[in-house]
């Protein structure tokens, strides 16, 4: 639903209270010609997954000063963002920032600002699809669909067909697909119960520019934007402009590929196989004889049988059940 959300309030700290802080670290910018002076950005960053990245920003000749918090909200609540968070999840979220916050800046929790005083200034929108085995079939599919005016791009995983993830860009919009498991692999301080949780799981998420938040909410409110329905009706929106909101269509080929990967074979023999089942699937059978020789052709057709454990190799195609998001009425 929600992962990363930046949220900013106007906020004032005395001279002693900013002192109170051991400030990650301090920079500052004068701004002459515009007549503003020196403006302060005080950072305080976490060194736990999930703990909030906090700025505060004041100007010495205005007087104006922000709080602002950049956070993602599963990692924050259950340590990953793997987890999808519900309506009850949203309702603690500012309770339990509110008391970090208070933490961090050594002040009472009545000085934090409640939700009602926050604007939300950037949005990750996310859904978790649970596809199993039908990981990289989606993520095939979907690096094959393109929208106007955006760009299609496609990173596949290191020395491998395996696609880890599909973006859509347009300047400064960009939405993904990805494969989370394997996103999450590559965290070395990552749980197992993290991994086991993400198993068989299609991420889509996109970030809402502020344009797109204001269409929700024109003063930005974070009470009206961290809103499930609202985060459901924009899922569903950009996934129906992908065209995935009706059934997807894959070849079983890529399944194939993926059983040669995880097989134990060397690197070599994988390439070598990947290529020969390449050429299967796009010339059939009996052009493939023709084209390699007879004995090369029939030892590499019985390691494909008995890595794909079939007695012909027959190629089909994959209807994948829609990617859908059901908004409640």
């Amino acid at each position: 639903m929600f992962d990363t959300v930046k949220i900013s309030t106007p906020f004032f700290l005395t001279e002693h209270e900013e002192k109170r802080i051991k400030w990650t670290r301090i920079n500052s910018t004068r701004q002459k010609k515009s007549g503003r002076g020196t403006t302060y950005f005080r950072t305080l960053e976490g060194k736990k997954e999930g703990d909030p990245y906090i700025l505060y920003v004041s100007n010495e000749k205005t007087g104006q000063s922000w709080l602002k918090v950049e956070v993602s909200i599963p990692k924050l609540l259950r340590g990953s963002n793997v987890y999808e968070i519900s309506e009850s999840d949203l309702r603690n979220f500012f309770i339990f920032l509110r008391k970090i916050l208070s933490v961090k800046l050594k002040l009472p929790v009545s000085r934090i600002p409640h939700v009602e005083q926050w604007e939300v200034t950037k949005l990750h929108v996310c859904k978790n699809f649970n596809v199993g085995n039908h990981v990289q079939h989606y993520l095939k599919a979907l690096s094959c669909m393109h929208r106007p005016r955006y760009q299609t791009k496609s990173i596949n995983a290191k020395g491998s067909m395996e696609i880890e993830t599909v973006y859509w860009e347009a300047g400064r919009r960009r939405q993904k697909a990805y494969d989370k498991e394997a996103e999450i692999r590559k965290n070395i301080k990552c749980k197992k119960k993290h991994l086991r949780r993400a198993n068989g799981i299609l991420r889509y998420e996109l970030e809402l520019n502020r344009a797109e938040i204001r269409q929700q909410s024109n003063f930005r409110k974070a009470k009206d934007i961290l809103n499930a329905n609202f985060a459901r009706e924009v899922l569903q929106r950009r996934l129906g402009e992908l065209g995935v909101n009706r059934p997807i269509q894959a070849s079983s080929i890529y399944s194939f590929i993926e059983r040669i990967h995880r097989s134990k074979l060397s690197n070599k023999q994988q390439t070598s196989l990947i290529a020969f089942i390449s050429e299967l699937y796009l010339f059939g059978e009996k052009a493939c004889k023709k084209r390699y020789p007879h004995s090369s052709f029939h030892r590499n057709y019985r390691k494909l049988k008995e890595i794909l454990n079939m007695e012909k190799i027959v190629f089909t195609e994959i209807n994948l059940p829609p990617l859908e998001v059901k908004c409640t009425p």
